[in-house]
């Protein structure tokens, strides 16, 4: 309020305090305090690990909670959102209030993420990511084949033109008899538990009769 105590206010019939009057103005004026602290996520962030026996999925615990030094819990916005897969397309989502974000349910086998947000009233918000995947425990199942032969192949090593060595090279893939996977996941084949140890050579010291471990491998590091 301003009162300009030289503009009296000349009235017809005077107040009947007999006190003057004076020109003044009134105006409302909107003050606000800002908080610029973001909320924090204070459940566990912990990549999170799920077998399943089916191949379509499993049912996979994903809770979050938050918090703010400003804002009551009950008017907390959140969001989470999931990537299935991590290949950058957001494939479901949820938003509501409170400290609480519940995002549980049977998700599809694989590797993914979930992104979990809370804004205050301020506008200011918190996102962290979660890694969480569903592992088909099935494991593939090796058919090798049962005997196989070769022939040695005269091969210049040194690069100077002449033969001076007799190799034959196979790939674990060649001795595949129909391996297959229950949940037709990609699996690889190797002669060990390294999956890039996929070519084996044999030369003149290996004539006759020699062993050979097939090893059939899925995405998710199962073995047989």
């Amino acid at each position: 309020t301003v009162i300009d105590w030289c503009q009296e206010i000349e009235y017809v019939r005077p107040p009947q305090d007999g006190e003057p009057r004076f020109r003044t103005w009134i105006h409302d004026q909107v003050i606000k305090l800002r908080n610029f602290v973001p909320p924090t996520i204070d459940g566990s962030l912990d990549d999170i690990e799920v077998c399943s026996q089916d191949c379509e999925g499993g049912l996979v615990s994903l809770t979050q909670t938050g918090s703010d030094d400003c804002t009551t819990l009950q008017n907390l916005q959140w969001e989470w959102q999931i990537d299935y897969d991590r290949d950058g397309t957001i494939d479901t989502m949820d938003t509501g209030y409170g400290p609480n974000m519940d995002a549980s349910d049977f998700h599809p086998i694989g590797f993914h993420s979930i992104l979990w947000t809370y804004e205050d009233r301020c506008g200011n918000r918190v996102s962290l990511e979660q890694l969480f995947s569903v592992v088909d425990c099935n494991g593939p199942k090796a058919v090798a084949i049962d005997g196989f032969s070769v022939g040695l192949t005269g091969m210049d090593t040194n690069g100077d033109g002449d033969l001076d060595d007799e190799i034959a090279c196979m790939w674990a893939s060649e001795f595949d008899g129909s391996s297959y996977h229950p949940c037709d996941v990609p699996i690889t084949f190797s002669f060990s538990t390294d999956t890039t140890d996929t070519e084996l050579c044999f030369d003149c010291f290996d004539l006759g009769t020699n062993l050979v471990w097939i090893f059939v491998t899925d995405i998710f590091g199962n073995v047989d």
